[in-house]
C-alpha cells in the first residue's frame, strides 16, 4: 500500500511540475510576443516619423543680406525672411513678432502685447520659398524713432535691440511651431550676452507649447 501511494503522489509530483513548466513556457511565449509586437510598433511609428520628417514643411527664419536699420529721427527696423526649406507645401502660416529695445543685462519680455508687435499671416508658403519683411521697434502701435542719444547708447552696448516671433504653421504631417530671436548688441560679450535669446530659438510639432505670452489679436 505505501508503495502504490508514494508512486500516486510522485505522479501527481510530476504532473503538477508539468503543468508549472507548461505554464512558465506560455508566459514566456506571451512575453516573447508582446515584445516583439512592442518592437514591431516601435520600428513602424519610427519609420513613419523619419518619412514625415523627410517630406514635411520646415519654415526657418532666415536673416536676409540687407543690414539693421538704424539711425537718429528713424525707427530701428530689423529685416526677416520666413522660408520653407521643406519638401512639402506649408499652410495657413501664422507669425507673432517683435523688435524690443532693452538695457543692458536685461532679458528679452518675450511678450506679444498689442501695440508692440506685429502679426501677419500667409496662405501658403512652397518648398524653397519665402516671404520677408522689416519689422520697427514699436511702441502704441507706432514705430519707435530713435533719439541721437539712444543711437549711442546702442553703439556702445548700454542699450540692445531683440527681435524675436512665434510662427505656427501646417502641413500634410500636421502642425508646427518655430520660435527664433535675434539680437542687435554691440556690448562687450565677456561681460554680459543676451543668453535667453539664443534659448528662445526652437521648434516642434503640434501646438506651440504652454505657458507663452499673451499674444496680439
Amino acid at each position: 500500500g505505501n508503495v502504490v501511494t508514494d508512486q500516486v503522489w510522485q505522479a501527481i509530483g510530476n504532473m503538477n511540475w508539468l503543468a508549472r513548466e507548461m505554464n512558465y513556457a506560455r508566459e514566456q511565449e506571451r512575453m516573447t510576443a508582446a515584445l516583439s509586437q512592442r518592437n514591431s510598433k516601435a520600428a513602424l511609428d519610427a519609420s513613419i516619423t523619419l518619412a514625415h520628417n523627410e517630406q514635411r514643411a520646415w519654415i526657418v527664419a532666415r536673416d536676409p543680406s540687407t543690414p539693421i536699420k538704424f539711425a537718429a529721427k528713424e525707427p530701428i527696423t530689423f529685416p526677416v525672411s520666413f522660408v520653407n526649406i521643406g519638401k512639402t507645401p506649408a499652410a495657413n502660416i501664422e507669425a507673432f513678432v517683435r523688435v524690443e529695445l532693452m538695457q543692458s543685462g536685461q532679458e528679452p519680455s518675450f511678450n506679444y502685447v498689442p501695440g508692440t508687435s506685429m502679426t501677419f499671416r500667409n496662405g501658403e508658403l512652397v518648398p524653397d520659398d519665402e516671404v520677408s519683411r522689416e519689422i520697427p521697434a514699436r511702441a502704441n502701435h507706432d514705430p519707435i524713432i530713435l533719439t541721437l542719444d539712444r543711437v549711442s547708447r546702442l553703439l556702445d552696448g548700454s542699450e540692445y535691440a531683440a527681435f524675436y516671433g512665434d510662427v505656427t504653421y501646417q502641413d500634410i504631417s500636421g502642425r508646427h511651431w518655430m520660435r527664433f530671436c535675434r539680437e542687435l548688441y554691440r556690448g562687450p560679450t565677456d561681460m554680459w550676452y543676451p543668453k535667453k535669446c539664443y534659448a528662445y530659438n526652437s521648434s516642434g510639432d503640434g501646438r506651440l507649447p504652454p505657458n507663452t505670452p499673451a499674444k496680439q489679436k
